[in-house]
This record gives C-alpha cells, structure tokens and sequence, in this order.
C-alpha cells in the first residue's frame, strides 16, 4: 500500500497523488469559510489513486460527515 494525499473540493475527493514518506508528517488539513468547514486534504493509503478516493470518502461519511455539516 502507498500513501496518497487526497483532495478535496466542497467536501467531495477529487483527485489523489502519491506522497513519499517524508511528506506524511501532516495528514490532514481543515479550513474554515464563514460558518462553513470544509477539508482540504487528507492523507490515506490504498493500493492505487481510485482505491485512495474511495477510502478517503469512506474516511469523510465515518469520522468527518457530522463534523464538516
């Protein structure tokens, strides 16, 4: 498995690229607009960037969902 940052516009993954393991350190970004929360970026592993889009949505419904709402 190979780590990947996903990216996020309005709450949705978009697009993953692979990160070395020095670019870890950081796993997650969250902003803020207005009243709104959005996440930016998140870092997940998966076999390849589909598999890291659809493990970053799970991470989103689970963990981030009532949060971001």
């Amino acid at each position: 498995m190979k780590g990947y940052k996903v990216i996020f516009e309005n709450n949705i993954p978009v697009f993953a690229c692979q990160v070395e393991t020095g670019e870890k350190k950081d796993l997650i970004k969250l902003s803020q607009k207005g009243s709104k929360r959005i996440l930016n970026w998140l870092v997940v592993y998966g076999d390849n960037e589909a598999d890291a889009l659809e493990i970053a949505d799970k991470v989103l419904q689970t963990i981030w969902a009532e949060y971001l709402a």
